[in-house]
This record gives structure tokens, sequence and C-alpha cells, in this order.
């Protein structure tokens, strides 16, 4: 394989993968469900070299890219019995990495910060109202307008990898 040729998928030799997930749901009264849950990933190469131009590279002991270490999601729900319902959701996700090389490859002077996808929490709201014939609800998805990158394409050509997520998203 030439070095001009471009790679779009690469096996990686061995990664170790730990983790934990917990949830805990609740109904602290008849029209009112809150639900937590937590997710921690610890997923790492064990043994993974890359070739360069200066040989072999070992990757081992660096982060799987693309899965973030931490995710916690709650939710607050309303719903009363004359058909008005809310939904308040609480989704934060810690920082991961873009690329194999967990920030720039060798002899690259890039930032390491342009590997790294930032934390965020993310905030959505969702009201409703179903009462007799009559249906309808409002919801806005990122409420505060966080800034975030809603997907990563991992070890992209060109270190394209964050594809930014929507301000805000209003439906009716």
């Amino acid at each position: 394989q030439s070095k001009s040729e471009e790679n779009y998928f690469r096996n990686a030799g061995q990664t170790r993968n730990r983790g934990l997930e917990l949830s805990l749901g609740t109904v602290p009264h008849p029209d009112l469900r809150l639900l937590l849950s937590y997710t921690f990933g610890h997923y790492t190469f064990t043994d993974y070299a890359v070739e360069t131009d200066d040989g072999l590279f070992q990757l081992a002991g660096n982060e799987v890219p693309g899965v973030p270490r931490h995710r916690l999601f709650t939710m607050l729900s309303y719903r009363h019995p004359q058909g008005l319902s809310a939904d308040l959701e609480f989704e934060r996700v810690g920082r991961y990495w873009a690329n194999d090389h967990n920030g720039p490859p060798p002899l690259s002077e890039t930032s390491q910060n342009a590997f790294l996808n930032d934390a965020y929490l993310r905030i959505d709201l969702r009201l409703g109202l179903d009462y007799r014939a009559f249906n309808t609800f409002l919801s806005v998805e990122n409420l505060f307008a966080a800034a975030y990158s809603g997907w990563i394409v991992p070890n992209a050509f060109g270190q394209r990898y964050f594809e930014p997520a929507p301000g805000h998203t209003l439906r009716l």
C-alpha cells in the first residue's frame, strides 16, 4: 500500500474495555417520575502499532477514540391526569478523543485540543397536552444552545473529525 492511499479503517491490535452502567428510577409522586443513569467506560488500546515515516509507533495505553469516559443522563417527567405533560432532560457527556493518537500524530505541530471533543451539558424540554381529541406538544432540544459536536468521525481524513450539533431545535 502506498503512503498516498487513504485509509478509512484500521484494525487495532488489542483493546481493554472496562465499564460500569448504573440506572435508578423512582416515582416520588403518581404524576412524577425521575430517571438517573450513569455510564463509565474505560476503553484503551493494549497493543496497537501503527506505521509512520519513522517506523512503527505504539499506541498502547491510549483511549479508544469516539467514546466518552463519563455520561450522565437525568430525566424528570410529569404527567397530569388531565393530559398535561412535561419532560426535562439533562445529558452531561465527558470529553473524548477524536483519533487513535489521543492528540497530534508524531511530528505534527497541531495543538492537542484539535483532537479532543470537549465535555458538554445539553438540556431538552418537552411540553404536551393530550385532552379529548386535542393533542399537541412543543419540544426544545438543546434549550440553552450548548456548543458541542453531535457526532465525531474517529480518525477522519484531513482532521475533519467534528460535526457540530445544531443550537436550538424547536419541534411542534
